[in-house]
């Protein structure tokens, strides 16, 4: 049973962190704003899902997002190619790497991005490291704009 979204505060939590993520002008850093996109993605996954973690990821890749992503990749092919190229992306908690091999494949996608994250908020990316912020940015600007449509239903509910 997904989430109660006429909630309106837990509606807001997901539209208001997804705003902040998209703000450029008091969020510059990359970093921030793909932290502020994380909240708001688990925030709905985990509502929707009524699961946390992989769990969560795992559902999310049977979502909606789903049809999103093979609606929109042709503007996300070339953040794609780059996140592929990237090569094998270490799990930093001791667990396997993991590696983009192939670009449409949207299930190991969100592995990958979710590894990122992993690594990221486990303390394993600098914000002054050119390699991870381009990592971060990558995962940032392939996730977001596959959000944007469960974010707007939320916003017009």
């Amino acid at each position: 049973m997904p989430a109660d979204w006429s909630n309106r505060y837990l509606r807001e939590i997901v539209v208001k962190w997804f705003d902040r993520s998209q703000d450029h002008g008091d969020w510059k850093n990359v970093f921030d704003r793909f932290i502020f996109l994380w909240i708001a993605f688990d925030a709905w996954g985990s509502n929707e899902s009524k699961a946390i973690n992989d769990k969560m990821i795992d559902w999310a890749k049977t979502s909606p997002l789903k049809d999103v992503f093979r609606q929109i990749r042709p503007n996300l092919e070339d953040d794609l190619r780059r996140l592929h190229e990237k090569g094998e992306i270490p799990n930093h908690m001791g667990g396997p790497s993991i590696w983009l091999e192939d670009p449409h494949d949207f299930h190991r996608l969100l592995d990958v991005i979710y590894q990122i994250r992993n690594n990221l908020f486990h303390g394993h990316k600098s914000p002054d490291d050119v390699g991870d912020e381009e990592l971060v940015t990558l995962a940032y600007r392939i996730l977001s704009p596959i959000f944007k449509p469960s974010v707007e239903n939320l916003r017009g509910s």
